[in-house]
Formats: structure tokens, sequence, C-alpha cells
């Protein structure tokens, strides 16, 4: 028993389990059943040592080393039968932790989907959807405006409804239309503020419709034209979404074709637009020949040019791209279109016409750099650039010079001068772009669509040069 005494516990049960089966060992086995009841008796529990080793309290001085053994043996079963009913249910424990971390990671995965769709959805929406005030009733100068209504069907099948906007009576001029008068007079370009049987579309803006659109058509009837302003939103705001002339543009020639039959034939079409309306009547112009000149104030180059630059402001560097392919992503799953696909300098290429562009620094989507990219972008020569009066310049300039610098890809630099004409106020700004239509509708008859025919209206003289 003394060698015994230096095993550990596997050793000790293989040695109890080959007692058991041993026939010299019988007497042992009495022992064994004299040490279970002193271990009843004096009520001892089996233990570990603070060595990790299993020991007994002794039961009484009559015990030999082999009531010890058997006890130690007894113990260290008790040990392995412990360790061995711990390790069953371990399976089955990983299974349901891994599971849980499954769920885990599914729910936060949602989680971050559904913020990303969110996020999209948030930025998306001040660009299809810009926020403006209800269009009036009626003109707020109406006797000095004569409006009357134009109804038609766009490509797309939206109802489109918008006015023609004539002078009013001679006594009963606005204060913008006679400023506008005024500087003409003082120019002496237009000698006769009568009447004119020239048209001038106009768009401003989507969400404010025709009330965007009244302060040029004051102006510019004031010199005696007749103006086209409409609703780009369609009739009782149809359409849900802004696409900045991807749908909107087919709207022009809706209208001029309802024009052309009210009145029996179309006289010379002028376009005025401004930031979102700049953008549609570029490409309407593009599109529709019978716009013989154009003033394009405050366009963007490209939509996504615009985007990138305020996400830049608002994001940084780092975060604008993955801001803006969200914004994308907002645009395409909500309204159907890219905002790659909307590019007016695209639409500028194909012009083979005069166009004014004109810089009123008043948007911030539409600086005196982007301006100069639909400038450069103009084919016909016969084209020019104005910017409003900065602070600190000397009031009546009338021209600068711009240095325009541009960074190439592997860093070099481009530099090229540019002719900017000045004004100073809006009413200086609009005498000008009367000025620009007069001398730029008064030509040969444009081409027209294979189903269209052109013809003065009964109401006006005809054209020169027709």
């Amino acid at each position: 028993m003394a060698e015994m005494s230096g095993l550990d516990c596997h050793e000790k049960v293989r040695w109890d389990k080959d007692a058991r089966s041993g026939a010299g060992n019988k007497a042992l086995f009495g022992r064994r059943a004299g040490t279970e009841a002193c271990r009843n008796r004096m009520s001892v529990r089996p233990r570990l040592s603070s060595g990790g080793r299993c020991g007994t309290a002794p039961c009484g001085p009559e015990w030999r080393a082999e009531d010890i053994l058997l006890i130690e043996v007894e113990c260290c079963q008790r040990r392995q039968d412990g360790i061995k009913s711990s390790r069953q249910p371990l399976s089955g424990y990983s299974f349901s932790m891994f599971k849980r971390l499954v769920q885990l990671f599914l729910l936060l995965l949602l989680a971050a989907v559904g913020v990303l769709v969110w996020f999209a959805w948030y930025v998306s929406t001040p660009l299809l959807v810009p926020v403006g005030a209800d269009e009036p009733a009626a003109s707020p100068v109406a006797d000095s405006l004569v409006m009357e209504p134009v109804e038609a069907v766009s490509a797309d099948g939206t109802a489109i409804e918008g006015y023609l906007v004539r002078p009013g009576r001679p006594e009963a001029l606005s204060p913008r239309q006679s400023r506008v008068r005024d500087t003409l007079k003082l120019r002496g370009r237009m000698p006769h503020l009568e009447a004119k049987p020239e048209l001038v579309v106009i768009a401003t803006s989507w969400d404010q419709g025709v009330k965007g659109s009244l302060p040029l058509a004051e102006g510019l009837t004031g010199a005696g034209y007749t103006c086209l302003v409409w609703n780009p939103r369609g009739k009782n705001d149809a359409r849900k979404f802004c696409t900045y002339g991807l749908k909107e543009y087919a709207d022009v020639t809706a209208l001029l074709d309802a024009v052309s039959r009210k009145q029996g034939g179309l006289p010379p079409v002028a376009a005025v637009g401004q930031g979102f309306g700049a953008a549609v009547l570029l490409k309407a112009a593009s599109e529709d020949p019978r716009i013989r000149c154009m003033v394009s104030m405050d366009c963007f180059p490209s939509l996504k040019t615009v985007a990138v630059r305020e996400m830049e402001q608002d994001w940084g560097k780092p975060l604008c791209y993955a801001a803006y392919w969200l914004l994308d992503a907002g645009v395409d799953w909500r309204a159907d279109f890219s905002t790659f696909d909307v590019a007016p300098v695209d639409d500028a290429l194909k012009l083979d016409y005069p166009v004014m562009v004109v810089c009123t620094n008043q948007y911030f989507f539409s600086t005196l750099e982007d301006c100069l990219s639909i400038y450069d972008s103009l084919r016909n020569e016969k084209k020019q650039l104005y910017e409003s009066i900065r602070e600190g310049e000397p009031y009546g300039t009338r021209e600068r010079t711009f240095l325009h610098s541009i960074e190439g890809k592997k860093g070099e630099k481009f530099e090229k001068t540019y002719k900017v004409n000045v004004y100073a106020g809006d009413d200086e700004l609009q005498a000008g772009i009367a000025e620009w239509i007069h001398e730029n509708t008064r030509m040969p008859m444009p081409r027209v669509l294979s189903h269209e025919t052109y013809s003065a209206p009964a109401t006006g003289t005809a054209p020169s040069g027709s």
C-alpha cells in the first residue's frame, strides 16, 4: 500500500477496477465495507486537498493505509464522474452560443441595411423634392399683365398648365416694367417698345413654377414681349419628383404645339432659364429647333458636380463619395434616374445658335466656373458671358477680364482669359436680356420639326427675314 500512495487519480481508479476483478482481494473489499460504515457513521465526506489531489478526513485511529486508499479511490472516481458529467452538455451549449451569435450578427446586419436605406432616402429628398411656396392664383400686378391659360399634355402623360403672359394696359405699368423700359430707352438699342411678336419661354424653378417665373416675365413684358410660363410639377403637382429636365424638357415642345394650335402658328421663340429652368431649356433647345436663341442663368454643369461639391463641404472629402453613392442610389430607387444622366453641359454641346450665359452669384449650385463650363461648350461664336457687379468694383463698370486656371490630372495648369460683361441690378440685367432677344430673333426662319408648319400669328407682325 505504500507503493500506491504515490499514484494519481487515474492510476488509483484503474487499480481499483483490477482489485474488484481479482479473487485474492476479498479481504480488501471486506475492509471497504467496514470503511464505508465508518465513513457513514462519522459523516466523513471526500474532499479535494489544496493541491488538487483527493483526500479524506481520518475516521479514527483504527484506520489503516488500505482504508485511506479505498476512500481516495472513491474520491477520485467521483471526481472523474463529475468531469464527465460537466463535459456532456458542452456540445449543446456551444451550439446554442453559436446560434445566438449568428442571430446577433443578422440583427446587426439588418439594422445596418436599415440605416443605409434611411440615409439614402434622407439625402435624396432635398434633391428630388425641392421645398417651395404655393403659386399665386392670379398675377400680383393684374393690371400690368394679362395671363391667358394654356394647357397641354407632356410626353410622359402629365397634364401641364401654363400661361401666356402679355403686356397689360400701357397706363398701368408696374414699377419693374417702368424701370426696364427706362433703361432700354437710355441705351437706345430698342427704339420701339410696343408689343412684339416674339415669344419668350421662361422657366426658373421646379418647386415655384409660375410664381418663380413671373418676375422675369414682368420685366420682359415691359419691353413688349409675350412670355410663356408653366408649372413643371404638372397640373395639381402630378409629378412627385424633380428630374432636372429629363422629363420636364418635353413640356416645352407640348406647350409650343398648344400655342401654335391656339394662334395658328408660332412667332420666333426665345428661351430664358435660371437654375433648374436653365437645365430644362438647354435640353429642350437641343431637341426642339424652333427655339432661336437662349439665355442661360446660373446653370450647373452636371447634377453630380453640384452634389459632390456640397457633400464634400458637409461630410468632408473622405466621406463625400460614399454619401454621394448613397444619394445616387436613393435617386435611382425613388425616381428611376441617375444624377449622372443630368448634364446640361452635354446639352450645350448640341446647340448651334446664340446663347447668353449669366452668373448672378445668388445660388450655391452655380459659380462663375460652372457658367464657364456651359460657355466653353457652346459651338456658336455668337455668345456672351455676363456676371453681376462684385463688391468693391466701381459703379458703372461694364467689362472685366477673368483669368481662369484649370489643373489637369497630372498636375499641369491651363489658363484662359475671358471677357466678362458686368451688370448692376436686376433691371439692368433684364434690359440686357431684352436686347439680346431682339438682336438674335431677327434672323432667317429656323428649321422646324417634321410634323410642324410655321406661320406668323394673325394678330402679330411677321418677323423680319421671313
